[in-house]
């Protein structure tokens, strides 16, 4: 009678033993199939760019800055010189008739505009332009401007830092410098239709 008892036990216990094993082999290969995936979504979600399109984007992030400094003197550092009134009168409407071989229409203006920055930057920047106006179909610039000659971020030797996000987004790490220190700053970069533009505008 004891022996069978004892066998009883025995056998219960390699079940016992049998069906844990089981679990943990379970348990196991859930853990492993847990981080299988987490490796596989953190690979998709890794962006590897050809190196074509690095250059690609190199290229349109030192045409894009060089514009974005053109926008900073236009519309905050410098502005455009323009023709006197007659008998030195300040003009009627508000604005001067502007004097650039570049601009000579304030759709140029904004052509620049479209050109460096996204629509939805670029449609913000206009629609509080206060600066530049049509006059009688010329490029006309507001009386009241004042350039911001306190202005002091050296532009002359930029350096960029690229990281690809996607085919269509990267981010921009720009140096300038400021007083003499290097000043650096990060930017998005979109290509919409077929463009590639800033999101926002650099100015510091």
């Amino acid at each position: 009678m004891n022996k069978n008892r004892s066998t009883t036990i025995i056998t219960a216990a390699v079940a016992l033993l049998a069906v844990a094993a089981v679990v943990f082999a379970v348990i196991k290969v859930s853990q492993s199939e847990r981080i299988r995936q987490e490796f596989e979504d953190e690979k998709e979600q890794t962006f590897i760019p050809s190196a074509e399109l690095l250059v690609e984007m190199q290229d349109n992030a030192e045409r894009l800055v060089a514009a974005d400094y053109e926008i900073v003197k236009l519309f905050y550092t410098k502005g455009l010189d323009h023709e006197p009134e007659p008998y030195g009168n300040l003009p009627e409407d508000g604005y001067f008739f502007a004097v650039s071989d570049k601009y000579k229409t304030l759709d140029s203006i904004y052509e620049l505009l479209f050109n460096t920055f996204t629509k939805e930057t670029a449609d913000a920047i206009k629609a509080s332009d206060k600066t530049y106006a049509d006059r009688e179909g010329r490029l006309g610039i507001s009386e009241k401007f004042a350039p911001n000659t306190g202005y002091d971020i050296d532009w002359t030797e930029p350096s960029y830092v690229i990281t690809a996000e996607a085919e269509d987004k990267c981010t921009l790490g720009l140096t300038l410098k400021h007083a003499g220190e290097p000043l650096n700053i990060t930017v998005g970069m979109t290509k919409q239709g077929g463009i590639w533009l800033l999101d926002e505008l650099i100015y510091e």
